[in-house]
């Protein structure tokens, strides 16, 4: 156990409780997301339930929303679990057992976000097929979220918190998202809007690399944890993403097939957001990894001076 009372993926024992901070308040902000999203779905569908086609259309728009809010909601509840019950799931009685209790304990937590997440679509959006596979889908984003939550704590709690500031930022870059495309030249043709359009959503996917990368050093940097657990950390949030668009695409394959059907311009939309989402998770994932190391690497550079110091018996020297 470190001096911030957090355990590190390399000293994390047995038996040990480990401490997050703000561990609930991580959990409480990604419920809030996952009721953002859930309203803004809920709001988009009820608009156009009198046409079926444009209702199809709205659930797929809304389902990458709202399947990445459960992952979040899925992991942050899994993390809490497990360090409620570290003592029952780290008791010494065996590698394997150790493992299969925290993944049971992470998932079920998950799997409970995600099921109350399903049982709120299908009583606020009614019963259809499509609006079922969005329930399903989201239970078992939770189930999934959960189950990865068995990671170290440390990386676990990094991760959601990282991705909540990433959605922070594109949030208020959102905001701002009208001057942001015109600085970046668009125009009233429609090859100039669309390289703008390009430009900003770079622009957003730059901001939340760095957001993920800062936040993944700030909550690890007095943990005492070595440079693996900040390359995971800062990477996580990108990789959720990522996992987000894997379950995205399997759990909702039906639906999007459905939606792109209507027209060539529905499935040009579908295929060309998705690409988005992937491109997005990726610059995510490597700059967060690549700013946490970074950012890590500046902090070693005292104490690999000191250390040096110590083992020539001479004082360092100071610049």
């Amino acid at each position: 156990m470190t001096q911030s009372g957090l355990a590190t993926p390399d000293t994390e024992a047995p038996g040990a409780r480990v401490r997050t901070p703000g561990g609930l308040i991580v959990l409480v902000l990604s419920l809030l997301w996952l009721a953002r999203e859930m309203w803004a779905a809920h709001a988009s569908i009820a608009r156009n339930l009198s046409d079926p086609a444009v209702a199809i259309s709205s659930v797929a728009l809304a389902l990458p929303g709202v399947i990445t809010a459960a992952l979040v909601s899925g992991a942050a509840a899994g993390l809490v679990a497990a360090l409620r019950l570290a003592d029952w799931a780290a008791a010494p009685d065996g590698l394997v057992a150790r493992i299969g209790r925290r993944v049971a304990v992470t998932a079920g937590a998950g799997l409970l976000v995600g099921f109350a997440a399903a049982v709120v679509i299908l009583g606020a959006y009614g019963s259809g097929s499509a609006v079922r596979g969005l329930a399903i889908t989201t239970a078992a984003a939770g189930l999934i979220a959960g189950a990865q939550a068995a990671v170290p704590a440390v990386i676990a709690a990094a991760g959601v918190a990282g991705l909540l500031l990433v959605f922070l930022s594109n949030a208020v870059l959102t905001i701002f998202q009208s001057p942001l495309k015109s600085l970046f030249g668009a125009g009233d043709t429609v090859g100039s809007q669309s390289a703008a359009a390009g430009w900003f959503s770079f622009t957003s996917a730059m901001v939340g690399g760095l957001a993920a990368g800062v936040t993944a050093y700030v909550y690890l940097r007095r943990t005492g944890a070595r440079w693996p657990a900040y390359l995971a950390a800062g990477a996580a949030p990108g990789l959720l993403y990522v996992v987000a668009e894997v379950i995205t695409r399997v759990g909702g394959a039906q639906l999007l097939r459905a939606a792109s059907g209507f027209s060539d311009w529905d499935a040009f939309a579908i295929s060309y957001l998705g690409e988005n989402r992937i491109n997005f998770a990726l610059v995510v994932g490597f700059l967060g990894a690549i700013v946490a190391m970074v950012l890590h690497g500046r902090t070693l550079k005292p104490a690999d001076s000191d250390a040096e110091a110590d083992a020539d018996g001479q004082e360092p020297s100071s610049s």
